[in-house]
């Protein structure tokens, strides 16, 4: 007896009959080019059945990510990157169209070209990054 055939057995608990008829029903959707050959084949689904198994095949399993109850965690404010801000807002307020766009990260403005710029702070945590910032 085949090996595939015996482990199909094992595992579904069927006879070496029904064993092979899935082994031959998978060498057949193998064989199949087009979805054509694959409706020609016996153990096809009516067209209503096929559409109802195509939905539950989209089905996903990712999680939700988990909110608490009381609604997501408030951000800590960081008084010194808001002090920051604060400082670089002081050198460029004299573009037009300037703008604190986040007070503890993000300024906005127009430069002498016309073109919009940003600047965005932010706080290194990476002790890599942190060691090239030395003083000389």
């Amino acid at each position: 007896m085949d090996k595939v055939i015996q482990n199909i057995m094992d595992a579904l608990q069927c006879t070496e009959e029904e064993a092979k008829d899935i082994v031959a029903y998978d060498n057949a959707v193998d064989k199949a080019k087009n979805k054509a050959d694959l409706a020609k084949l016996p153990h096809a689904l009516p067209p209503e059945k096929e559409e109802v198994a195509k939905k539950y095949a989209k089905v996903s399993t990712h999680k939700k990510p988990v909110v608490p109850e009381n609604g997501p965690r408030p951000k800590k404010a960081n008084a010194t990157k808001a002090e920051y801000i604060q400082m670089i807002a002081e050198v460029f307020s004299g573009y037009e169209d300037f703008t604190i766009l986040n007070p503890e990260r993000l300024i906005g403005f127009k430069g002498d070209n016309g073109k919009v710029y940003t600047v965005t702070l932010t706080e290194t945590r990476n002790a890599n990054v942190a060691d090239c910032v030395k003083k000389k």
